[in-house]
């Protein structure tokens, strides 16, 4: 057994009462579900709320984390509701278990990051995609949610119903399905029921406890279907090492827990660990669920692969891209090479240009850039097999066909006359915020003819080059600096962005939220 190994930390955490532990964790979550900076602290132990209080808004950051890991662990421990002690705040056997999570690194899995750089981007990487979703600004996600599934215009043109299907699967439209959300992510303490009464006039008719319910129970699963969700059907109570470290977290699609039996917790009672994921299933739990629902229903019909809904969504991304790059700017031309390129023209054309005098930002959207297993584990030869095939490498030579065209004089369009050079971005819908640092560098040695001033962005990148534009900012200068700096190229866009004093305050973002609450009767 290894200091700091999974073992050794499952052997001490399954001594615990699970709910009634995962509960203390979601309440102490709870009181910071606004932020550090805004305790909340409504029906929430005195207690709690006071030794939060006592912690600076650095501390709360890393509490808010760490408790969110411990949680993990406590169910993937094999730790139950039939034995096991209560663990109470602020006692040894806390500080201890928390101890334990900050240094798990287990050498199985984890290479020792003294043995080079390699190692050390590896296990940042993972890291990143744990902590980085964490703190995502609430206004953000529901903003988000609501630009992409609500507000945004290519909703009502698609031929994919979003809210006839939500409707039909699982008895909410959009709307109700997200206010719904945010209405219990306002509520939840560390717990949910049945009970929950709406006080806000405007939101009686739309969170009923009809609705509630729904929700609930697409919310809700079991420990036993969580352990089975990070290491497969059958193998709940089979450890596995790096599924159950860096395995993408189930929370996401399954927040709250349901309590077996507890001596605290009613019957009935569900508990939720970090209610951020709770908001998060609110926002883009839409694209999952219908997602996953088309994708059941294909495969009975014995049509694997088939996904109406992805299909559309892909178009409704594609808008939500096009909407922020489009925002006025300082002297950008907009260019959306579907509908205002009238050239005739051979094979397949990116999505977007924006110039700025001689520069050209080439934008090209895909709905997917790496499979799960990619974007969890940052394994060195899955990461050199995706980037050699599939998405990536077609957008690659899409992006770099025009380019040359471009380049070469070959393009009529006045627009680029004077554009001498081009700089290539691949957008992805999934969040993977290490793209430039752990994708990017096998992608251009994979495609070193024809990765020319290449960048990789996920939807916040998107989101904080539209609050650039905004903010007048020189989109296209600061995107050349940005790819000739040999450090600041693996930088994500948004983090470089921020770094050039770009804030991030977004129109489209803020309007959607503005709009949601009005919505909701939370505006005042």
């Amino acid at each position: 057994m290894k200091k700091g190994s999974l073992e050794e930390l499952y052997d001490y955490f399954k001594k615990f009462h699970l709910s009634d532990t995962l509960y203390l964790f979601g309440a102490i979550n709870a009181v910071l579900k606004y932020g550090e900076q805004k305790l909340h602290s409504s029906n929430v132990p005195e207690h709690l709320y006071r030794w939060i209080g006592r912690l600076t808004e650095q501390e709360r950051k890393f509490v808010g984390l760490n408790l969110t890991r411990m949680a993990r662990f406590m169910i993937l421990s094999g730790a139950n509701d039939h034995k096991g002690q209560r663990m109470l705040l602020d006692t040894p056997a806390f500080h201890k278990a928390y101890e334990m999570v900050i240094e798990l690194y287990d050498t199985d899995v984890d290479i020792p990051i003294d043995q080079g750089p390699e190692a050390i981007s590896q296990y940042f990487s993972r890291i990143g995609q744990i902590q980085f979703p964490l703190q995502a600004r609430q206004h953000t996600v529901i903003g988000r949610g609501y630009a992409m599934f609500i507000s945004n215009p290519s909703i009502a043109t698609s031929a994919y119903d979003f809210n006839r299907k939500l409707m039909e699967f699982y008895k909410l439209d959009c709307f109700q399905f997200m206010a719904t959300g945010i209405a219990m992510w306002l509520l939840v303490n560390g717990i949910l029921d049945y009970e929950m009464t709406i006080e806000i006039s405007k939101l009686k008719d739309i969170v009923t406890p009809e609705a509630i319910s729904i929700f609930t129970e697409l919310a809700t699963g079991t420990a036993k279907q969580y352990r089975e969700m990070v290491r497969g059907p059958g193998r709940g109570n089979q450890m596995d090492k790096l599924k159950d470290i860096y395995g993408h977290d189930p929370f996401t699609a399954m927040p709250a827990i349901r309590v077996d039996r507890s001596s605290v917790l009613r019957a009935g009672t569900v508990v939720v660990p970090q209610p951020k994921y709770f908001l998060e299933k609110a926002s883009a739990g839409i694209f999952y669920l219908l997602a996953n629902k088309e994708q059941q229903i294909a495969k009975v019909a014995g049509k694997t692969g088939e996904n109406p809904f992805r299909n559309a969504f892909g178009i409704v991304f594609r808008e939500y891209i096009g909407r922020h790059l489009k925002t006025p700017g300082k002297a950008h031309t907009f260019i959306d090479l579907d509908v205002d390129f009238s050239e005739p023209w051979t094979g397949l054309l990116p999505d977007f240009a924006l110039i700025n005098a001689e520069v050209c930002l080439l934008v090209e959207v895909k709905t997917t850039l790496l499979k799960l297993p990619a974007r969890s584990y940052f394994e060195p030869e899955i990461i050199k097999g995706e980037v050699q095939a599939g998405n990536l490498k077609k957008a690659v030579r899409q992006l770099d066909s025009f380019r040359k065209a471009i380049l070469e004089k070959k393009v009529k369009d006045v627009r680029f006359g004077k554009v001498t050079r081009i700089l290539n971005i691949i957008v992805g819908y999934d969040q993977v915020y290490v793209l430039n640092s752990a994708i990017l560098p096998d992608l251009t040695a994979a495609h070193r003819e024809i990765s020319y001033d290449l960048q990789l962005a996920s939807i916040a990148d998107i989101e904080m080059m539209g609050s650039a534009l905004e903010q007048g900012f020189n989109l296209n200068e600061l995107m050349g600096k940005k790819v000739a700096d040999t450090g600041a190229v693996r930088w994500s866009i948004a983090t470089y962005l921020q770094q050039c004093h770009v804030t991030s305050k977004n129109q489209i973002l803020n309007e959607a939220f503005l709009q949601c609450m009005e919505r909701l009767g939370l505006n005042k």
